[in-house]
């Protein structure tokens, strides 16, 4: 299971109650909070590739502007070993040989 909250931003405020709805109609996905042109919402999925299908869903979604995480909790069956763990932090790693995959949003 995955938890996580989003804001959302709406780009004007006037359309709040339709994305209100909107939003309501998406699987996962509850309103918990709104003011003005900001909506916090909270995703329950089962699975991290559900989870960023809905949040691309609710970013497609008219009247939004952004949507940003602010909470994400994932529930994971992995069982890691401790001396794996230990070699990866342990491991001396320059810093051109770390691949960053992410996108920064200012």
């Amino acid at each position: 299971m995955n938890i996580s909250s989003l804001v959302v931003n709406l780009i004007d405020k006037n359309g709040l109650n339709l994305a209100i709805e909107n939003l309501n109609k998406i699987k996962n996905c509850e309103v918990i909070a709104h003011q003005n042109s900001q909506i916090v919402v909270v995703l329950e999925c089962e699975s991290f590739d559900e989870q960023i299908k809905t949040f691309k869903k609710i970013e497609s979604l008219e009247n939004v502007k952004e949507a940003c995480v602010v909470y994400s909790y994932e529930d994971s069956n992995l069982s890691l070993k401790q001396d794996f763990i230990d070699e990866v932090l342990n491991k001396e790693l320059k810093a051109g040989a770390i691949k960053y995959n992410g996108n920064v949003k200012v």
